[in-house]
């Protein structure tokens, strides 16, 4: 591999290592950002069980799981109410694709504040758009959080201008697939649903909590045409839990959920208020 003699941000030299990580280039990696509620980690077992298997997806050597998960809620306990997010970071220079022998990964930890929840939300719930962009298929990636959010970023920016809180994603076959933050779940017809998540898509700690703990849910191919005539759509993450959807729009067409379904949200997201 050939050696770094010199790197250069907006004109200026600086230090030749500063962008030099193979994780930063080329997205190779993984997180997970966690939701600390009174001094605990709720999902905590449910992100290290994602994280490993995204390091077996990833063919990247593991951590010592009792290590880290001390180290997670070590900072839980220390900043009782926080949001605090993972990277597995692989080693190695950002030149050439190819891997070091071993495939170690450093593991970073940050804490920031926890995201904030308007109480407006459980009035008018969240409005939604559709993203043009498609998410591609590839079953090596799917499920898991690996640091390459392109698709994600652009579907968001697609709707920076808009009223939009959050957008659905689809893949190619018009099937509703998640939002770019969260799991989309969906009471149609009585029954709650929620997209499977096969070949595309991140399979959230907090829908799998829900498929876990509530036998009403099933897994089911949804169109966008579904959520239209749903009776709720509700989005789903491990920051901010189960939340509703007031509002639908797409290609013209608009779709308004009743307020009337959004308090059968609360006993999923008693998993955080048992220890708030």
């Amino acid at each position: 591999m050939s050696e770094l003699r010199a790197a250069y941000l907006n004109g200026k030299a600086i230090a030749a290592s500063t962008f030099d990580a193979r994780w930063a280039a080329y997205g190779d990696g993984l997180f997970e950002t966690m939701r600390a509620i009174s001094g605990a980690i709720p999902l905590l077992t449910l992100h290290l069980a994602r994280l490993r298997l995204g390091c077996d997806r990833l063919r990247l050597m593991p951590p010592d799981f009792d290590w880290l998960q001390g180290e997670i809620s070590m900072l839980a306990a220390l900043h009782r109410d926080a949001s605090i997010k993972l990277i597995a970071a692989t080693h190695g220079a950002a030149r050439g694709y190819a891997r070091s022998e071993t495939n170690a990964c450093d593991f970073a930890l940050l804490v920031s504040s926890p995201p904030s929840i308007p109480p407006a939300l459980w009035e008018n719930g969240l409005s939604l758009g559709v993203a043009q962009i498609r998410l591609a298929a590839q079953p090596a990636l799917s499920g898991i959080k690996h640091l390459n959010r392109l698709e994600q970023v652009l579907a968001r920016a697609e709707h920076s201008s808009t009223e939009a809180d959050e957008v659905l994603m689809q893949n190619y076959a018009d099937h509703v697939v998640c939002a770019s933050a969260a799991n989309v779940l969906v009471l149609l017809d009585g029954q709650w649903l929620t997209p499977p998540i096969t070949d595309c898509g991140v399979a959230g700690v907090m829908r799998a909590h829900l498929l876990q703990a509530f036998a009403c849910f099933e897994q089911r191919t949804l169109s966008i045409a579904d959520l239209m005539r749903a009776d709720l759509v509700a989005l789903s993450n491990a920051l901010r839990g189960v939340r509703p959807v007031g509002r639908l729009r797409h290609a013209g067409q608009e779709q308004f959920y009743s307020q009337r379904h959004f308090a059968k949200l609360h006993a999923f997201n008693k998993v955080f208020a048992e220890l708030g």
